[in-house]
């Protein structure tokens, strides 16, 4: 689904899914969430990239879904320019 926002010259798009089920991260250490989610995105084959992709991510805590959102993309030949994240874990894992 691909929604645009025409004041402000920007458009979003769910080009991320879930290639694998993963465990749910809240009492997982750093480690385990980097385990957690090796491998766990793709790219949708059919993403149009029109410009820079920032990654947008409710909370960090250690970056993990980050990383990993961002090698999935990488893999698929997208290069991503930044990440925002609304809130940070305290304290950080």
């Amino acid at each position: 689904m691909e929604t645009i926002c025409e004041e402000l010259h920007v458009s979003y798009s769910n080009i991320l899914f879930h290639k694998r089920r993963v465990q749910d991260q809240s009492g997982l250490n750093a480690q385990q969430r980097m385990q957690n989610l090796v491998g766990a995105f793709g790219v949708e084959n059919r993403a149009r990239i029109y410009g820079d992709i920032v990654l947008i991510d409710d909370v960090v805590t250690t970056g993990s879904t980050l990383r990993e959102a961002s090698r999935a993309l990488s893999a698929g030949g997208l290069k991503v320019s930044a990440a925002i994240t609304a809130c940070v874990a305290q304290p950080l894992r």
